[in-house]
């Protein structure tokens, strides 16, 4: 009586392999889900930073010339 080989021999570790690659990438994408979004990613807000800006210029602490160029800065971003 003559055995036959294992076809599939390596079928064990493939299944541990997706079962495994699965279970990280839901680990990962819970993880990236349950974090707070980053302060320094979100953008600024910019009527809030021409506000401040005015505010400086109001207050003696910008020159208008200084005052325009750090608005054209905001503007131009």
């Amino acid at each position: 009586m003559l055995l036959r080989p294992p076809v599939f021999r390596g079928r064990p570790f493939l299944g541990a392999a997706v079962i495994g690659g699965t279970w990280y990438a839901t680990r990962r994408v819970r993880a990236r889900n349950g974090r707070p979004p980053d302060p320094a990613a979100q953008p600024p807000d910019l009527a809030a930073q021409l506000t401040e800006l005015k505010a400086m210029l109001d207050a003696g602490t910008l020159t208008p010339q200084e005052f325009g160029a750090a608005k054209r800065k905001l503007l131009s971003q």
